[in-house]
């Protein structure tokens, strides 16, 4: 079922939450077709990643917020497309969190990157100087950052880490989250697509004031910036950097 009158998508969505295996098939079957497009910048990224591995965590994302969906709340295929993007994110950070490693410059021990309080400890000495080195030097999600941002991996995966932290602080069904994941699932002013993207919101939201898009975005920031500081880092371009005393 590749194309749907509003009509039928709105009937299937309900069936679809309501278990109707069939209606959840035809459904997760329009969605692929028609919006897969979404994580198209994460595919041909990493060669141990394969893309079929990757559309398949976007499916799996959609397929696990049917039942989360709240039909009568904004716009609903937005928000299942969105959870389908944020579950490709995690699995692609986790991708790299999960090949790097960390190096005592003390004691010489290996081993995974192992955080506190900001910074790397090694497991065996205690030590904090520590270097953080890829297991995979080919892995072109790193090389993409070495060369478009100049972004040292320690600093990337410290940051990955901290985000991972600060969204387990955010509050299930809040507005502050609804929104974090909007913005994380590609609504944000760096899409090329969206003119206005808290105007985008609103209407996702029920059509509520863009105003109220606004304000949500500036507590989101600031609890933001107050994690980090907290931390001992600074948001920069969105980013968690340490904090130069």
């Amino acid at each position: 079922m590749a194309t749907m009158t509003d009509q039928e998508l709105e009937i299937v969505l309900r069936q679809a939450k309501a278990g109707d295996k069939m209606a959840e098939q035809n459904l997760l079957i329009y969605i692929r077709n028609n919006y897969m497009r979404r994580i198209g910048r994460y595919l041909n990224k990493n060669r141990l990643v394969d893309n079929d591995d990757i559309k398949q965590e976007f499916m799996i994302g959609v397929a696990f917020a049917i039942s989360k969906c709240e039909l009568d709340i904004g716009n609903p295929i937005e928000y299942l497309v969105s959870q389908g993007v944020y579950r490709v994110r995690s699995f692609m950070r986790g991708n790299i969190i999960k090949n790097t490693v960390q190096v005592c410059r003390e004691c010489g021990t290996v081993t995974r990157l192992n955080m506190v309080n900001g910074q790397y400890v090694c497991k065996k000495c205690g030590s904090i100087n520590i270097d953080t080195t890829e297991i995979h030097d080919h892995d072109d999600i790193a090389m993409e950052n070495a060369v478009d941002t100049q972004e040292p991996i320690d600093e990337m995966i410290a940051s990955t880490i901290m985000i991972e932290e600060f969204e387990a602080t955010l509050p299930d069904g809040s507005n502050v989250k609804n929104l974090y994941e909007l913005l994380k699932s590609g609504i944000n002013s760096d899409n090329p697509m969206i003119k206005n993207y808290t105007k985008t919101i609103a209407r996702i939201w029920g059509g509520c004031s863009e105003q109220n898009v606004v304000q949500t975005l500036h507590k989101l920031r600031k609890r933001m910036q107050d994690f980090a500081r907290s931390k001992g880092f600074d948001i920069i371009d969105g980013k968690f950097v340490y904090r130069e005393d």
